[in-house]
């Protein structure tokens, strides 16, 4: 993957759907041509680590959107992709939807990394209509 002039890096994490017993943090990696999630799962009552570093990468072909949602303490970043397949190595993917809770000091981080995925999805958008 080819990193942005200024690459975006945000810690986060998420609860696995329908798993209560699961949880990640990690780091969500912005780039030209994606997103590179690196997370661990670890038990969320004791928090004892259940599983080493994994990687997953949403390619910006397959990301259909991102929002930012703000909430009293905390910041969802969602990225919503076009198929559940890119997902499938995640575990986590409700309605093909990745919900990333972001610390509140995060939050123009966020913005700023939800505005550069847009843009690379214009861009991404733009060359599929030359290219017919």
């Amino acid at each position: 993957m080819t990193p942005l002039n200024e690459p975006f890096n945000i810690a986060f994490a998420f609860a696995f759907d329908g798993d209560h017993w699961l949880e990640a943090s990690g780091i969500a990696h912005i780039h030209n041509d994606g997103i590179v999630l690196e997370y661990q799962t670890s038990d969320p009552i004791i928090g004892v680590v259940k599983s080493g570093v994994k990687t997953i990468r949403l390619p910006i072909e397959d990301i259909a959107r991102v929002r930012v949602v703000n909430g009293w303490f905390s910041t969802k970043f969602i990225i919503q992709m076009r198929s559940l397949q890119s997902l499938q190595a995640l575990g986590h993917y409700a309605q093909g939807q990745v919900k990333l809770r972001l610390e509140r000091a995060d939050r123009d981080l966020a913005q700023q990394a939800a505005s550069q995925i847009r843009l690379q999805l214009s861009a991404y958008q733009l060359n599929q209509l030359e290219g017919q």
